[in-house]
């Protein structure tokens, strides 16, 4: 099976002037907590041809431990390489950093289980957040 043909995509750090771009793809946090956490350091904007079509956002569990919390993109941006171009370049900035592992979550009944398996990424564990009906399935690799 080939592998379909990435267009340009580039990562960085975001910027506050980037929250409304940002906030059309996240829709888990308020405004002021994603600034908030444009301001640590914890947001990347994805673009395509200068132009926002994601997010990643994560955070430190435990204080210790980088932890994926978001990847979107915009639906005509999947299947074409962004995802895993977002995550290697994640995966390399946390090696970097000095970590060993990272880790992320995705629901039971979501299709994301299968794009971190093939990346590499094995389940570790599971839970039931409060009002959510599928089990929440942890996932770890090493860096």
């Amino acid at each position: 099976q080939k592998e379909k043909s990435m267009v340009n995509v580039s990562v960085r750090r975001a910027a506050v002037s980037d929250t409304d771009a940002l906030l059309c793809y996240d829709f888990h946090i308020g405004r002021e907590t994603l600034m908030k956490q444009i301001e640590d350091g914890f947001v990347f904007a994805v673009l395509s041809c200068e132009r926002t079509v994601g997010i990643l956002r994560y955070g430190l569990l435990w204080q210790a431990h980088p932890f994926l919390e978001l990847q979107f993109l915009d639906a005509a941006c999947r299947g074409h390489g962004f995802g895993k171009a977002c995550m290697r370049f994640w995966e390399n900035l946390m090696r970097e950093a000095g970590y060993r592992y990272v880790l992320t979550s995705t629901q039971e009944d979501e299709t994301a289980k299968f794009f971190y398996e093939k990346l590499g990424y094995e389940q570790c564990g599971s839970f039931f957040p409060p009002e959510q009906e599928a089990a929440e399935l942890i996932y770890r690799k090493k860096l």
